[in-house]
């Protein structure tokens, strides 16, 4: 008989995050500057981006990791499901201090190509951050920005117009500071930019996760938490787990996870009355105490067998969750 065990995974506060509920990252996929200066030049394979005194930084990210989780249809963009999206930096060097600011880019570019004299157009500054310090990150609050590229806005007339399309960001001082970024290419910190996207606090959209289908071993994160101090997390996780060896042996699953979360450990139970779904698959919460350098979190541990054995071709979980507290959650990716 098909089996399946769900394990919540008790895991330490090491590391703090912030975020509403946290819907991945975004994969960056170019970065490279332009020069005033040197207009015919690409600098694309560049280990380091220079910004200001006649420069500008050009990154783009690949967004389809953060919408394969989404199963429900992005609303509009009058319904924007980002609660914040952050880019963050690493200033390698400053040479003066100064103001790091990001716009979007109106239309398309190659890494491999790009000069200040093909430079596309450029929208409006979307968020800034001083910068003083050198061998430090930076973040910028680029909201506007992602909700426009989620729902491909091409209204002039919105805070989050990009173009219609995601064409990447602009990175510029605009009052005469002078930076050096790390850029993917780096050999020395190496600190590529990086992308956090968090959705809004009132999604209640369905959530998608395959999980590896070998055999009898299927792990995969969902979420983790962000506590401080004697604060405290609860609620639930309504999921269905689906496995199939391409045929028809078909390993289903319902229930409602629930969860309570302190700063340093998460307990949990299934319903009893919903853990099971056509008599095929079992289920069991059992608490443990691993890897302490993570946030409080819960995780899917499947184990699947076939009355005929077989391999599994497709192993995936639909997942919604309900925060009871207003605790900041953030969607493992």
């Amino acid at each position: 008989m098909p089996k399946a065990r769900i394990l919540c995974l008790v895991v330490a506060l090491a590391a703090l995050m912030t975020s509403q509920l946290y819907a991945g990252v975004g994969i960056l996929k170019a970065d490279t500057y332009v020069s005033l200066t040197n207009s015919s030049t690409n600098f694309g394979s560049a280990t380091l981006m220079n910004v200001g005194a006649g420069n500008a930084g050009l990154l783009q990210f690949d967004l389809s990791h953060v919408l394969s989780q989404l199963v429900s249809s992005i609303p509009s963009s009058t319904t924007p499901i980002i609660g914040k999206a952050t880019l963050t930096v690493f200033v390698n060097r400053a040479a003066l201090s100064g103001t790091l600011e990001a716009s979007p880019l109106l239309n398309s570019w190659s890494e491999t190509t790009v000069t200040h004299s093909s430079l596309p157009p450029i929208g409006a500054v979307a968020g800034s951050t001083a910068v003083s310090t050198s061998g430090q990150f930076v973040s910028i609050d680029i909201t506007p920005i992602v909700q426009g590229w989620l729902s491909n806005n091409d209204d002039t007339t919105s805070s989050s117009y990009v173009g219609g399309d995601n064409f990447g960001l602009y990175l510029n001082s605009p009052d005469g500071g002078v930076f050096v970024l790390d850029t993917k290419e780096g050999t020395t910190t190496s600190h590529a930019a990086a992308l956090d996207i968090d959705l809004a606090s009132n999604f209640s959209g369905v959530l998608r996760k395959v999980i590896p289908p070998d055999g009898a071993l299927g792990f995969v994160p969902l979420m983790s938490i962000h506590l401080t101090g004697s604060n405290t997390a609860g609620g639930r996780i309504y999921y269905t787990i689906r496995a199939t060896d391409g045929g028809s042996q078909i390993a289903t699953e319902e229930g409602i996870l629930q969860f309570l979360a302190t700063t340093n450990s998460i307990t949990c139970n299934i319903t009893a009355d919903d853990k099971l779904h056509l008599g095929t698959v079992n289920s069991g919460c059992n608490p443990t105490f691993t890897n302490p350098s993570l946030l409080p979190g819960i995780g899917i541990y499947d184990e699947v067998s076939f009355p005929t054995p077989a391999p599994i071709v497709a192993h995936e979980i639909f997942y919604r969750i309900e925060n009871l507290s207003d605790a900041v959650i953030r969607l493992e990716p």
